[in-house]
């Protein structure tokens, strides 16, 4: 079941640490207010459970999160992070608002979005091939801050942070793998961005995707080792640093887990910004 996204909709594929995402069954989608979720697709709530959620995480502003399922042309979509405003078989169309965003232990720190399940989103080779340099600060917040990339690399409609290697879309180094979009390459070859290793491709997830990772056989072992840290919400493969967010037919951007040095508005030179930190992290294998 494919996506219909509206233009500069901000989303991931392989920046969350779930294990639906890693095996690529799974797309988290925002909106363009990232404030109110608009349904991708038309189709009919099934109903939803508010569950409460132990997960420690400081930045979280709800201790719940919300399950639901929909009914997209006969399949069976699961939903996360949204509060819905349907009522149980309650039919919705594309565009229309249907739930507000939660900052639950599970999202919160994390850009707003909505965690789908049994969606795709096709990808196509990249086209515009570049490597990122040109940033400017969006939003600055207490413990982190948004840089919009001017000079994105694009995929068909997904546009990115453009590196030696391609597309990066990935949660580094908390999460300990990530994503490239729009090229190939073969198993255990060097990713590379700003001229620093981050990993090495572990396994393919499509014609123009691949995953990589900077902890050898973190991917293989996931879902009997990893997946259990995440749910506890205890650091998988070092800090949280960066986050980058792809955008479908907008500008892209990347969350910095630290206290700004800028102010709204700065330009900031990514690949000096993000090389110069890359150098304090290890690979962690």
């Amino acid at each position: 079941m494919t996506l219909k996204l509206s233009k500069c909709t901000p989303l991931s594929l392989f920046s969350s640490g779930f294990s639906s995402h890693v095996h690529r069954r799974a797309v988290d989608v925002s909106s363009v207010d990232m404030k109110v979720f608009r349904a991708p697709f038309s189709g009919v709530f099934l109903g939803s459970e508010k569950v409460k959620i132990g997960r420690p995480n400081k930045h979280a502003k709800h201790d719940y999160d919300v399950v639901s399922f929909l009914d997209v042309n006969g399949v069976k979509v699961k939903m996360l992070h949204v509060d819905p405003f349907l009522s149980p078989r309650q039919g919705f169309k594309e565009g229309d608002e249907i739930g507000n965003f939660i900052s639950s232990p599970y999202t919160g720190g994390d850009f707003p979005h909505a965690h789908l399940e049994n969606v795709s989103l096709r990808v196509q080779r990249i086209q515009r091939d570049v490597v990122s340099r040109k940033g400017i600060v969006v939003n600055v917040e207490k413990d982190f801050f948004d840089v919009k990339v001017i000079d994105f690399a694009r995929a068909g409609r997904i546009h990115g942070l453009g590196t030696e290697s391609g597309i990066i879309n990935v949660s580094y180094p908390f999460s300990c793998y990530g994503g490239v979009i729009g090229k190939s390459a073969p198993k255990g070859s060097v990713v590379n961005m700003y001229g620093k290793e981050i990993g090495k491709v572990a396994s393919k997830r499509g014609r123009n995707v691949y995953l990589f990772e900077w902890r050898e056989g973190a991917i293989r072992r996931w879902d009997y080792d990893i997946t259990f840290k995440v749910l506890m919400n205890e650091q998988l493969c070092g800090p949280p640093f960066m986050e980058s967010v792809l955008s479908y037919g907008g500008y892209p951007f990347v969350r910095f887990f630290l206290n700004s040095p800028f102010k709204e508005g700065d330009e900031v030179d990514l690949s000096d910004f993000i090389g110069g930190h890359l150098v304090r992290f290890s690979l962690g294998r």
